[in-house]
C-alpha cells in the first residue's frame, strides 16, 4: 500500500478524501494517465460502476456530469490522494474510468446473452437491444478492422502508459538500472508468453535495431554502442510518433525516464526537429 511522502502531512477534508474511515483507503497518486499503483486502482473504479449502474448507456461518456461525479464520490470512499493531486486524479479517474467501461460492456457482451448479476434486468434489455443493433454491429466491425490493421510496429501488449510505466520500473528493479529503449521495446511488443511479437513490423523494426548495434560495436566502444543503439531505436519510434498518437504519449513519458549521453542527445534533438 502507497504511503504519502514523509514531509508532508495528508489532508484530512472531504474534498480530498471523503468523509469515510481513512484508515480503509488506500494511498494512491496519478501518474501518466493512469495510477499508482495501477491494478487495485482499476479494480476499484470497476467496483464502483458496478455498485450503481442504473442507465442503459453505450460508453462514459454518453453519461451525464452528475453520474460520473457520483462514481467519482464512491471512488473518493476507497482511495485517498495528497490535495496537489485533486485535479489530475479526477481527469485520470476519467481517462481510466471510459476504458474500464469498455473492458466490462466487453465482456458482457462475449457471454450474451447472459445478464450480469451488477445490471438490472431493464437496463440491461436495453444495452442487449443496443449491442444488437445494425448500428452498433458496423461500427463494432470497423474497430476490429482498425485494431487488426497491422499499420506498424507501435502496437504493444501492455496496456495503459501508466501500465507500461510499472513495466519500466519493474525492470529496472529487476537489474538494478535503467532498461534501454531496446529492451523497453522488446518486452512490450511481445505477447504475454514472450513467444511471438505482437506483429511482423515490430520484429523488423527491433532486428533492424539490434543490426544496427552489432555494426556499430564494430567502430566504437561497448558505452558508446548502447546509447547509439538507443538513439537509433528512439529514431525509429519517432516515426511510429507521427503516424501514430498512442505513441505520441509513449515516447513522451520515455523521454521522462531514460537518460542519453551528450551526442545521443544532440542527435535525438535534430531528428525531433525534421
Amino acid at each position: 500500500m502507497m504511503s504519502p511522502p514523509a514531509n508532508m502531512t495528508p489532508a484530512t477534508s472531504s474534498s480530498t478524501v471523503g468523509n469515510d474511515d481513512d484508515e480503509h483507503r488506500m494511498w494512491i497518486k496519478p501518474e501518466a494517465d493512469g495510477f499508482d499503483p495501477h491494478k487495485p486502482v482499476i479494480e476499484g473504479i470497476a467496483l464502483c460502476i458496478r455498485s450503481k449502474f442504473e442507465l442503459a448507456k453505450p460508453s462514459w461518456k454518453k453519461f451525464s456530469q452528475s453520474i460520473r461525479d457520483m462514481w467519482f464520490e464512491e471512488f473518493r470512499k476507497k482511495f485517498k490522494w495528497l490535495p496537489q493531486y485533486n485535479v489530475a486524479t479526477r481527469d485520470n479517474f476519467e481517462k481510466r474510468a471510459a476504458a474500464r467501461m469498455t473492458q466490462l460492456f466487453q465482456d458482457i457482451r462475449k457471454n450474451l446473452p447472459v445478464k450480469p448479476n451488477w445490471m438490472g434486468d431493464d437496463v440491461f434489455k436495453e444495452m442487449k437491444e443496443y449491442w444488437e443493433s445494425p448500428e452498433f454491429k458496423s461500427k463494432s466491425e470497423q474497430n476490429k478492422k482498425n485494431c487488426n490493421s497491422n499499420d506498424g510496429a507501435s502496437i504493444h501488449t501492455c496496456g495503459c502508459i501508466s501500465h507500461r510505466v510499472v513495466i519500466w520500473k519493474r525492470m529496472k528493479e529487476a537489474t538494478g538500472k535503467e532498461p534501454s529503449i531496446a529492451e523497453f521495446y522488446f518486452q512490450t511488443h511481445h505477447t504475454k508468453n514472450e513467444k511471438c511479437w505482437v506483429n511482423e513490423k515490430a520484429e523488423a523494426a527491433y532486428n533492424n535495431f539490434e543490426r544496427t548495434k552489432q555494426e556499430l560495436s564494430a567502430s566504437q566502444s561497448a558505452s558508446t554502442e548502447v546509447h547509439a543503439s538507443n538513439a537509433n531505436l528512439y529514431a525509429q519510434l519517432q516515426e511510429e510518433r507521427r503516424k501514430n498518437r498512442k505513441m505520441r504519449k509513449e515516447l513522451d513519458l520515455l523521454k521522462k525516464y531514460v537518460n542519453f549521453n551528450a551526442s545521443s542527445s544532440n542527435e535525438l534533438s535534430s531528428q525531433e526537429d525534421n
